[in-house]
């Protein structure tokens, strides 16, 4: 349903934002998200890799003993 068959003005007025709003984020965005919060956790030995076709993927930085 497009915003001009929609019964409520605001689909109308503000359709442009709404798309907006509704559309998936960039690879990149998506990126910036998983690198804010290894920063934000301070987890430096993970990393988290976006990757369009399969998703995010976690990748170590060192080498884990058993039970860490």
């Amino acid at each position: 349903m497009d915003s001009s068959s929609s019964p409520c003005p605001l689909d109308r007025e503000y359709s442009s934002q709404i798309a907006a709003l509704l559309s998936p984020p960039s690879p990149q965005s998506i990126q910036d998200f998983y690198d804010g919060l290894i920063r934000l956790k301070e987890c430096h030995s993970l990393t988290l890799k976006y990757n369009e076709e399969v998703g995010k993927g976690v990748y170590a930085n060192k080498e884990f003993k058993e039970g860490n």
